[in-house]
């Protein structure tokens, strides 16, 4: 499988990519996405995933870790 290399050295995968890497269907993949299931990062009107999150979401049993969800400061507050 050939992978694209960015700046920061990780692998970014394609939509193809990660169905194959997966062994999923693309439909699959597009459900995930859209349902927020899989971690992936929107460039332009294309999805793009690090291969190392994928890594570590399966090491998860496909779940996000909460860690790596960053929080909103505590100071900062909303007016409606």
């Amino acid at each position: 499988m050939k992978t694209i290399k960015n700046s920061e050295n990780k692998e970014i995968m394609t939509m193809d990519m990660v169905a194959e890497y997966l062994q999923l269907s693309k439909s699959t993949i597009y459900k995930w996405v859209m349902l927020k299931k899989i971690p992936c990062t929107k460039l332009g009107r294309r999805n793009r995933f690090v291969k190392k999150e994928i890594d570590k979401w399966i090491q998860n049993g496909g779940a996000f870790i909460m860690e790596d969800i960053p929080e909103f400061p505590k100071s900062l507050k909303f007016n409606n």
